[in-house]
């Protein structure tokens, strides 16, 4: 019938019930990495899940968007000696975009 349910769910959601079988999941605020969980319902002999994804700082870069170039360890250029090139990778930069979150720094 839908009213005599019970969930569990990650301590960082909220579950209201509105009333007529209805619920509000309520997320709080995530300043920290992205975060999983799932909800489970159960009423009777049913139960269902829903899987959750909050958006948090890319935990790779650590919400910069950028990490060490790996083919001059972040010095901007390759080589030795007379040899010394700018290096191609990274633009003498040092840093490249992070391909974990694509230099966004936040993984959704």
């Amino acid at each position: 019938d839908g009213y005599a349910w019970e969930a569990t769910c990650p301590e960082w959601l909220t579950l209201k019930d509105v009333g007529d079988g209805k619920v509000r999941i309520v997320c709080q605020k995530n300043d920290e990495a992205h975060r999983t969980g799932s909800i489970i319902f159960k009423e009777d002999n049913v139960s269902t899940s829903i899987f959750v994804s909050q958006a948090g700082k890319c935990t790779n870069c650590n919400g910069s968007g950028e990490i060490t170039c790996s083919m001059c360890y972040g010095t901007g250029h390759s080589g030795y000696g007379i040899f010394y090139s700018p290096c191609i990778g990274c633009a003498e930069t040092g840093r490249v975009g992070c391909p974990y979150c694509g230099g966004d720094g936040v993984v959704e």
